[in-house]
């Protein structure tokens, strides 16, 4: 049987500094049960990249794109795995990063897309959605192409715009608690402009960004309003706009309402009662709602909204749901 793949995308615009230090953090990998390509995409550059990227066993693919989202795609479209994972020059990847982040892919196949997290990095506040950094994270590659990879019109914040299109499919992303790579952080002033450029562009994409401040996307947060709890009423429940996508983390799932970024615990359902859901064995409805103190139909409600999700994107068979609905 052959083994599942992770497609590796590096891309590099002069990192003669730090190409050879991420190529062997990503060749140390202990991929138990994977297999892994790497693709190195070398943009326009003037240094030793090129000779750098050829000193390894990857496949190399050079373009004069200047442009990271195209830089990005392009390799992308050669990738030939089941998953794709996006990792900056100046990343390096713990040992056990790959195979770990892509154990819970093929573990939960209802995942579409996952930030690898870096050391260092503040989680996520309360209320906040997180953006998938193209610093290092994967996608499934299917997923990636249905929704035609990464805006080339974006000159920045092309992350950003991704895991709003992914919501708004009605996709899921997986927060890992663990550091798994780390990063030199080295950024230019000329990068700094290209972030504030390519947020006004994101800004007019997506009106529902509205006054949010930039240091809030750049911090990898967009912040929502208010969500509704596992207390609250049913007349509060009218209210919630439609639910599209979700994030799901080592606790809880939260859906989000992709109008004006609503989001709410799963009626404060724990995961491991979300993945006993999820394979068609967990307690009746009736239990959890006498458990949490909350009315049943709202409950089954949000199981129909989340399977609804999941069924559209074809992850999850239908039927697991069928004794709730």
């Amino acid at each position: 049987m052959k083994a599942p793949r992770i497609s590796v995308v590096v891309p590099a615009h002069n990192a003669q500094l730090t190409l050879r230090r991420c190529l062997d953090s990503i060749f140390a990998q202990r991929l138990d049960g994977l297999s892994q390509e790497v693709l190195v995409v070398v943009d326009s550059s003037t240094d030793g990249t090129l000779q750098i990227a050829q000193s390894f066993p990857v496949k190399v693919l050079v373009t004069d794109a200047r442009n990271k989202s195209k830089t990005r795609n392009i390799g992308a479209r050669v990738a030939t795995g089941e998953l794709i994972a996006f990792v900056d020059a100046d990343c390096i990847l713990h040992p056990r990063c790959l195979q770990h982040m892509g154990a819970h892919f093929f573990q939960m196949p209802f995942v579409s897309a996952a930030p690898i997290r870096f050391v260092g990095q503040r989680k996520p506040c309360s209320g906040a959605l997180p953006v998938i950094s193209t610093g290092a994270c994967i996608y499934r590659r299917t997923v990636f192409e249905s929704l035609r990879g990464f805006d080339e019109q974006l000159l920045d914040c092309e992350d950003t715009d991704l895991t709003l299109a992914l919501l708004a499919a009605g996709h899921v992303i997986y927060l890992e608690d663990r550091s798994l790579a780390r990063t030199s952080g080295m950024q230019s002033r000329r990068r700094r402009l290209e972030k504030r450029a390519g947020l006004a562009r994101l800004k007019k994409k997506w009106p529902l960004l509205g006054s949010l401040p930039a240091r809030n996307v750049f911090r990898g947060n967009l912040v929502s309003t208010p969500g509704l709890s596992s207390g609250s009423s049913a007349e509060g429940a009218k209210s919630l706009h439609p639910v599209y996508g979700a994030v799901f983390d080592a606790r809880s799932i939260r859906l989000v309402g992709m109008e004006d970024f609503i989001q709410y615990k799963f009626m404060g359902i724990e995961r491991e009662f979300l993945g006993q859901m999820l394979k068609g064995d967990a307690a009746p409805l009736e239990d959890l709602a006498s458990k949490y103190g909350i009315p049943l139909p709202t409950l089954k409600r949000d199981v129909r909204a989340f399977a609804a999700q999941i069924n559209r994107v074809g992850s999850i068979p239908w039927g697991n749901f069928a004794q709730w609905l």
